[in-house]
């Protein structure tokens, strides 16, 4: 806590959480299991959204380990981010929600391109993981000239986390402190372990997030009819086209409800 002493200084006051363990793990709780009621219709769009990724794919072929790696690991990142955005945890879901953008643009690569090295036999002895680095920029070079259109939305969405989110700056402070304290005329500077965004926000958060899912199981869907490298479930194409369809016309209500909203607050 931050004490304001209405003078030209600003003291500090006792530096421990003044909350208990047990008090912010009961608060995680009623976040997750209140979530719905708090956020409304959202909250189930989501959740169909994950269970489309957590069942989209079927089979994975005994010596393709690797793939049933990347896609534990986008199923990981996708569920961790959901997760985190309704616990108000919104760094935190953007951060999982760019790496499940780095693991499917891997994972979709590699997919397509089943002989794609994955070792560094330099030392044939001693083989090594390629570099991380470059076999990103690979998947990424392979990505925008195979489908440019899925390559440049989900740059947007890695894009956006970039320069929101990802990094410290005076836009990740706002999501925690509490704004009305901030005045010349406030006792103490007021915070909170949980961020302090308004429902909407809240909301149009989750339903990127649930755009975002639909371009990751389409991608893997598009890379797969390449290689057919794994079994994907049967009528997959048209469970996502309307699962979009359905993440779109909330998009436009929520749209609409924050216009509403803004132009009530408008001074007349």
């Amino acid at each position: 806590m931050v004490s304001n002493t209405k003078s030209d200084r600003v003291t500090i006051g006792p530096l421990p959480l003044t909350t208990t363990l047990q008090a912010l793990l009961d608060e995680e709780h009623h976040r997750t299991t209140g979530a719905q009621e708090r956020l409304g219709t959202i909250v189930p769009i989501a959740q169909q959204g994950l269970a489309i990724l957590n069942t989209s794919v079927v089979s994975v072929a005994a010596n393709n380990g690797v793939m049933a790696a990347f896609m534990l690991a986008i199923q990981k990142s996708v569920t961790l981010a959901f997760l985190s955005y309704i616990r108000a945890h919104t760094a935190q879901a953007e951060f999982n929600c760019r790496q499940a953008i780095e693991f499917t643009a891997l994972a979709a690569y590699v997919l397509a391109n089943p002989a794609v090295e994955l070792l560094d036999y330099s030392e044939p002895n001693n083989p090594i993981f390629v570099s991380a680095q470059k076999l990103r920029e690979k998947a990424y070079k392979w990505l925008k000239a195979q489908e440019p259109e899925l390559n440049r939305l989900l740059k947007d969405f890695k894009d956006s986390i970039n320069d929101s989110t990802a990094h410290a700056s005076i836009y990740v402070t706002h999501l925690t402190v509490e704004i009305d304290s901030l005045t010349d005329n406030s006792d103490v500077f007021m915070g909170s372990f949980f961020d302090n965004l308004g429902l909407n926000e809240s909301r149009a958060f989750l339903m990127s997030f649930c755009r975002l899912v639909v371009l990751i199981v389409e991608t893997m869907r598009r890379a797969n009819e390449i290689s057919n490298g794994i079994g994907m479930k049967e009528g997959l194409e048209q469970e996502i086209y309307l699962y979009a369809s359905i993440v779109d016309g909330y998009r436009e209500a929520l749209g609409e409800a924050m216009r509403r909203d803004k132009e009530a607050a408008s001074p007349v």
